[in-house]
């Protein structure tokens, strides 16, 4: 078994264990759409995101990261630039080739809608369709809803979210409450640790 085999087996086995606070990532985990990001972003990462725009029956798409970074600023500035790059394959796949003015201003503006302090909350989408984009990673506490044991970002449609009967979000609510002391919404790509 290669390396990055092994550490999708390992996003795999977290998500369909229930190891992850989310059942619903646990109910779906066969219809998940799983890749692979090499540290320099080297390689092509139109798929998993294309299957999940694209096909009905996919209902998360998950990429691993090759390995994880030592601080939570690491792992963001990380995940932003994947983000970014899932957001503009989503937004070409949809509208054709962009000119490279049209690229240079998404990333500007996204740099701007990530930057320290912004209010604007990013998401990428397909016709109309948005993705909720949830970083996680072993540098959180384990007790942390964003804890996994290998850094990977998970992609899902909020209308998939949305459609969850509300007693399986009141039940991921409580158990997140009870497991962390705290309940968040997951629209956010990073969630940085409370200052102690």
């Amino acid at each position: 078994m290669s390396h990055h085999e092994q550490k999708i087996g390992l996003a795999r086995n977290f998500l369909v264990s229930g190891g992850s606070i989310c059942p619903y990532v646990k109910k779906y985990a066969g219809q998940t759409s799983f890749g692979y990001v090499k540290d320099l972003f080297d390689q092509e990462i139109r798929n998993p995101v294309l299957d999940l725009a694209k096909r009905p029956e996919i209902m998360a798409a998950v990429y691993v990261f090759d390995s994880g970074l030592t601080s939570h600023s690491e792992e963001r500035a990380r995940s932003v630039v994947l983000f970014k790059g899932l957001f503009k394959i989503l937004y070409i796949e949809e509208h054709g080739e962009q000119t490279s003015a049209w690229l240079q201003e998404a990333d500007e503006d996204l740099d701007r809608a990530f930057s320290p302090g912004s209010n604007i909350n990013p998401f990428m989408g397909y016709k109309g369709q948005p993705f909720f984009s949830i970083a996680m990673n072993p540098a959180y506490e384990p007790t942390h809803p964003r804890w996994a044991p290998v850094s990977m970002m998970a992609v899902t449609r909020q209308s998939d979210v949305a459609a969850a009967p509300i007693p399986v979000r009141d039940a991921i609510r409580h158990e997140m409450a009870e497991r962390t002391g705290s309940v968040y919404d997951a629209d956010q790509l990073y969630l940085m640790p409370r200052a102690p």
